[in-house]
């Protein structure tokens, strides 16, 4: 019996030292043998923690500003205005001139106003004073409106012609009006000397929508 066991352990004990040596030799050379197909998995992991103080991100792609100016339910409009604004003014805080129907909403379309000028003109060229610009939209009985303060500060400068002086507001704006409303400016002018008449005239321009029938 002891002999029996002799000689199996003498069997086994060279293979097993070769199948060491093979191991080995396998970890050494730092993965399987050639044409033994891996795959790898590059699952991101989810990340959950508490970030304290200032955290800055960067390498954002640039930003694109799109504009739908061309569809096609947009149609351009622009008109003017004009009030010859009376004779001889005299000084005072509160004179109005009006431009009433200026535009009239066609139906089935929404105006959306974008853009409104005014120009006033005063005598002499050393007059001072300011210009608040109203615009109105209302429906043909009045019934039904809205008004809209373009703004009280106005550029004043010499105009071309002499002993004149011109108020002039610009204005980019989102104003809304609807079908059948009447497009109404209002100039409110406060000035410190007399003035032989106050015409104004400007340009409003947008684009209609097509609404829904």
């Amino acid at each position: 019996m002891n002999r029996f066991v002799l000689s199996v352990s003498r069997c086994l004990i060279p293979a097993f030292a070769t199948a060491c040596l093979a191991t080995g030799a396998l970890a050494q050379q730092g993965g399987p043998p050639g044409g033994i197909g891996v795959t790898v998995l590059n699952n991101p992991l989810p990340v959950q923690g508490t970030v304290n103080g200032t955290v800055n991100v960067g390498n954002f792609p640039p930003s694109t500003i799109v504009f739908n100016a061309d569809n096609p339910a947009f149609n351009p409009v622009s008109f003017s205005y004009s009030a010859p604004g009376g004779g001889s003014v005299p000084a005072g805080p509160a004179y109005q001139v009006n431009a009433a129907g200026a535009y009239t909403v066609p139906a089935g379309k929404r105006l959306v106003i974008e853009y409104v000028t005014a120009n006033l003109t005063v005598t002499p060229f050393t007059n001072t004073g300011s210009l608040m610009l109203q615009l109105t939209a209302a429906d043909s009985t009045f019934t039904k409106f809205a008004i809209y303060d373009i703004g009280a500060t106005a550029q004043s400068f010499s105009c071309a012609a002499a002993q004149e002086l011109c108020f002039v507001i610009t204005k980019s704006l989102r104003l809304y009006a609807n079908p059948g409303d009447h497009i109404n400016v209002r100039g409110t002018v406060a000035i410190t000397q007399t003035s032989q008449g106050l015409p104004m005239s400007g340009v409003i321009s947008g684009y209609l929508v097509d609404l829904p029938k």
